[in-house]
């Protein structure tokens, strides 16, 4: 199937992907924040990630998801597969809080640079800011032993996407996808998250 010369691809759980129709064809222009790479000019040559091996990686990462201009969350168990060195799969629905709930591969996830013990990368920045969030609900914590909402949870995870580079827009149409999937799973949000990370049952 294909969209204004893009190849649409629908891969495990349901997932839809945008393919170029070749790997020599330029990725689409705009924001590449959320993947942890640098945003490409409306005109001229690509930047080169200095951090990456941008000709390897780009074209993987640039595969993923965009339809109509709206970012599409696939299951971690299949975007883990899927992503180069030094990219992981960042569960939405965090798995610490929601495993009882959610199996691990079934959980919605976004690609990020780096990982939680990389300093600066997004995906440390992901896990800094919703680790913020928690702190309070952790024992020796102003709210201990109470938990969030879900909704609440939801906010924090809006904007831990933002903190990772993700625009507002993504942030969000991420963020609500989550709260879909929380639904799909029973948790309504006026619900008490599952576990508050870090803190034992």
């Amino acid at each position: 199937m294909t969209c204004g010369g893009t190849a649409l691809v629908v891969v495990g759980g349901g997932a839809i992907w945008a393919m170029s129709s070749s790997k020599n064809d330029p990725p689409a222009k705009g924001d590449n924040s959320q993947y942890g790479m640098p945003t490409l000019p409306e005109d001229g040559p690509q930047r080169p990630d200095p951090d990456d091996d941008w000709n390897k990686k780009q074209q993987a990462i640039m595969n993923l998801m965009t339809v109509g201009g709206i970012v599409i969350a696939t299951r971690y168990g299949t975007l883990n597969k899927m992503l180069p060195s030094g990219y992981q799969a960042n569960h939405l629905n965090q798995d610490a809080a929601y495993r009882d709930v959610i199996p691990y591969n079934e959980g919605l996830a976004n690609p990020l640079r780096g990982n939680p013990n990389i300093p600066d990368s997004p995906h440390a920045k992901f896990h800094q800011s919703l680790n913020r969030f928690w702190k309070p609900y952790q024992k020796g914590g102003a709210q201990f032993p109470d938990k969030p909402t879900n909704a609440q949870y939801g906010q924090a995870l809006e904007e831990a996407l933002k903190e990772a580079g993700l625009s507002p827009r993504e942030a969000a149409e991420f963020a609500n996808q989550a709260r879909a999937q929380r639904n799909e799973y029973g948790l309504s949000e006026s619900d008490k998250v599952p576990r508050v990370p870090g803190t034992p049952r």
